[in-house]
């Protein structure tokens, strides 16, 4: 397994682009990920433990399995570090970041009755 297909694979799930995972990385344009994805270069060690721990997935893994064809994504996982969002509350955030103010607001409301809800021990939706 190559790390071009885990590379594609993960940034894909994310609903990343090229461009979106070299600014994460620090890179100017996406073309470098392009290289690395079409298997023309890899990225330095470095790198690759950068990648792992953005996608939260163990270097392992990334290196070595083929992480597209694990199934329900029960690749292996590893924490994020100390401070950085999982991967599921890095996709949350950018969902809510495309709502208006009072999409926001709506969303908020709902979210402390649910809290509210399941602090009670209510298995009712809002």
């Amino acid at each position: 397994m190559s790390i071009a297909k885990n590379v594609r694979y993960l940034r894909k799930k994310q609903g990343w682009g090229q461009d979106t995972l070299a600014e994460k990385l620090g890179y100017k344009s996406y073309t470098t990920i392009q290289k690395w994805e079409s298997g023309v270069s890899e990225p330095p060690l470095k790198v690759v433990h950068a990648l792992a721990d953005l996608f939260c997935v163990d270097i392992n893994d990334l290196a070595n399995s083929d992480l597209e064809s694990v199934k329900n994504g029960s690749e292996t996982k590893k924490q994020p570090p100390r401070g950085e969002l999982s991967e599921e509350d890095s996709r949350i955030m950018e969902l809510v970041k495309r709502l208006s103010v009072e999409q926001k607001r709506l969303l908020l409301a709902q979210l402390i009755v649910y809290s509210d809800n399941q602090q009670a021990g209510s298995t009712d939706r809002p």
